[in-house]
């Protein structure tokens, strides 16, 4: 059993992840979280194996301060779709026939389900999109470039 050592040398080894700037850097550190999975006792293996797992495609997700993802049409035009879908509701509220495609600053509640408000009604929303024009987002550099979601 791996025990207190293997938590904090797993806990250690992914909290390094998002200091990477390439899966190159990445791949050491994932090999040893796997290699950590496999050796686990049986009991506990199959929760291992899915913690490494999931902590190799958050550290693909990643950009690591490369540049930008190459532009995917039939993700976005999904997700604009089905993405709203996923809750009760969700809608845009407000004085929305104010919306001018030029020189505005709009603000979204960033709490939430994986900031649902911002995502779902923001940058996944035909009809803010057909509002308000061409966006472009203010985001801070380290939920740009090391943050996976």
């Amino acid at each position: 059993a791996h025990g207190r050592a293997g938590v904090a040398l797993g806990a250690g080894l992914a909290a390094g992840l998002p200091a990477t700037y390439n899966m190159w850097q990445r791949s050491p550190m994932l090999l040893a979280l796997h290699a950590m999975a496999l050796t686990a006792p049986a009991a506990e293996r199959w929760l291992s194996a899915c913690a490494s797992l999931l902590a190799s495609v958050l550290a693909w997700m990643c950009k690591g301060g490369r540049g930008d993802f190459a532009r995917r049409p039939w993700l976005y035009n999904f997700l604009c779709r089905r993405a709203k879908d996923f809750y009760d509701a969700a809608e845009l509220r407000g004085s929305l026939a104010s919306i001018e495609s030029r020189k505005s600053c709009f603000a979204f509640h960033p709490h939430g389900c994986l900031a649902a408000g911002f995502s779902i009604n923001g940058v996944y929303s035909p009809s803010f999109v057909g509002a308000a024009g061409k966006v472009h987002f203010l985001i801070d550099r380290v939920l740009r470039h090391t943050n996976p979601f």
